[in-house]
């Protein structure tokens, strides 16, 4: 049975196996870290994904809103510790 957009889980900054949050985009080179615990208490527990743009977005990329014309061009930053991790 398929799932919904709704039914999936979406991975929120409190389920991050590390204490430090780093992010990285291999195609600009934005890098930003964090302390995850003083992110949640600052702004509250948010949405990996949600997070992720707005740092990019407040780093100064332009390559964050979904384009259909432009699909192939969408920032790239991510948490490398996942990738690595395998999350």
């Amino acid at each position: 049975m398929a799932h919904s957009c709704s039914a999936m889980h979406h991975p929120r900054l409190s389920e991050y196996p590390f204490r430090k949050v780093y992010l990285h985009c291999p195609k600009c080179g934005i890098e930003a870290q964090y302390d995850r615990d003083e992110l949640i208490r600052a702004g509250g527990d948010r949405e990996l994904l949600d997070f992720r743009l707005e740092v990019a977005r407040r780093k100064g990329c332009t390559k964050t809103k979904i384009d259909p014309s432009r699909v192939f061009d969408l920032c790239g930053i991510v948490y490398p510790d996942l990738v690595k991790a395998g999350q």
